[in-house]
C-alpha cells in the first residue's frame, strides 16, 4: 500500500497521540473550531490569489471573509475593517517596493503526488511559482502571523515545509530551474483607528494617528532561500524514516491509546510546547485517555487532504 504524506501530516508525528487520534481514528475534539488566526490566514490567502493573479482584490477579500466569519471575528485585529486596512496598506506598499521576479506564473498551485519510495508520496500545494528575469522559477509562499521580528524571520531559512516544496517541484519539473522560495508575510496586527481624535499623536511617527495608519502595516518579502542538494536529501530521508510511525499509529485502537507517549510536551517553540495549541489538550490532560474518555472529549471529523495529479508548468 502507498503512503501519501504533507507536511502537516509529518508535522502531527511528532507527537504519537496526537497523530493516532487524528490520522489513525479520524477525530477531533468535540466543539473544536478552527483558531480565527488561521482563518484570517485563509482569507488573506484568498486575497494574496486575488493579488498575485492581477485581479480586483478587494472583492475576493469581502467573499472569502464571509465565508471564513458569518458571524465576524472575536479578536479586534481580525475583524474586516482592520484586515480590509491592513491589506489595501500592503497593497500600495507593494506597488511601491515592486517584485524581484519578472511575472507569477501560477497561484494556489497543488502539487501533484511526487513518489520517494514505491511505498511513499509527497504532495502538498504551494501559494505560487514566479519566474525570475533570468528565467529561472522560485517558489511563493504567503505566510501571515501577529507579529513578524527576527525570530519569525529567522525560521524559514530550515523550513522542512519549504524544503519539501522545492524538492517535490524539482522531481515535478526536472527541466526547469527551480532556484529556492520566496516568504511573504504579512503582519495582522490592530491598526490604530483612522477616526481617532486628530490631537492624538502617534509616539512613533509623531503625527496623528489617522495620518499614519498606514505606516504601522508591516509586511516582508524574505528570500529567495536556497536549500543544498545535501540538505533537500535528509529531508526526504527524514520523512521516510516517519512512515513506520504513521504506519504504527495508524493501526491503533481506542484501548491502545492510554499507552502513547506524549511526546508534545517535550517539543517546544516560542509559544510554549506542541501541547499548548493542541486540539487534543484536554482530552489529553485531563482525563486517562480512555475509551470512555474519547466519547466524551472527542468526535469524528478529520477528512484526509486530496492527492492530484502530475501537470506541468
Amino acid at each position: 500500500m502507498t503512503v501519501c504524506i504533507d507536511y502537516s501530516t509529518a508535522s502531527d508525528l511528532q507527537c504519537s497521540t496526537r497523530a493516532a487520534l487524528k490520522y489513525g481514528l479520524g477525530l477531533q475534539a468535540k466543539g473544536y473550531e478552527t483558531p480565527e488566526a488561521m482563518r484570517a490566514g485563509t482569507v488573506v490567502h484568498a486575497w494574496a490569489q486575488a493579488y498575485l493573479d492581477g485581479a480586483p482584490c478587494m472583492p475576493c477579500l469581502a467573499a472569502a471573509y464571509a465565508a471564513q466569519f458569518p458571524e465576524g471575528a472575536q479578536e479586534e485585529r481580525l475583524q474586516y475593517a482592520n484586515l480590509q486596512a491592513v491589506l489595501s496598506a500592503v497593497e500600495t506598499q507593494r506597488a511601491h517596493q515592486g517584485a524581484p521576479w519578472r511575472r507569477v506564473l501560477q497561484t494556489e498551485h497543488p502539487l501533484p503526488s511526487v513518489p520517494i519510495t514505491e511505498d511513499l508520496e509527497f504532495f502538498g500545494r504551494i501559494d505560487g511559482v514566479v519566474e525570475n528575469p533570468d528565467g529561472t522559477m522560485d517558489i511563493l509562499e504567503v505566510k501571515t502571523t501577529g507579529h513578524i521580528d527576527g525570530i519569525w524571520e529567522s525560521q524559514w531559512s530550515t523550513s522542512a515545509q519549504l524544503m519539501g516544496y522545492l524538492w517535490a517541484a524539482r522531481k515535478l519539473w526536472p527541466d526547469i530551474n527551480v532556484r529556492g522560495c520566496y516568504v511573504w508575510g504579512i503582519e495582522l496586527r490592530q491598526l490604530p483607528p483612522r477616526n481617532g481624535d486628530l490631537r492624538t499623536k502617534c509616539q512613533v511617527h509623531k503625527m496623528a494617528y489617522a495620518e499614519c495608519q498606514c505606516m504601522h502595516v508591516k509586511q516582508v518579502l524574505l528570500g529567495p532561500f536556497r536549500f543544498t542538494e545535501h540538505q533537500l536529501a535528509a529531508w526526504a530521508a527524514t520523512l521516510l524514516a516517519l512512515v513506520p510511525r504513521l504506519s504504527w499509529v495508524c493501526a491503533m485502537d481506542t484501548s491502545e491509546i492510554a499507552q502513547l507517549p506524549l511526546e508534545g510536551m517535550f517539543v517546544y517553540h516560542n509559544r510554549g510546547n506542541l501541547c499548548t495549541s493542541c486540539e487534543f489538550k484536554n482530552f489529553c490532560h485531563s482525563t486517562d485517555r480512555s475509551p470512555k474518555a474519547i466519547s466524551q472529549f472527542l468526535e469524528a471529523s478529520f477528512l484526509m487532504p486530496e492527492r492530484t495529479t502530475h501537470e506541468t508548468l
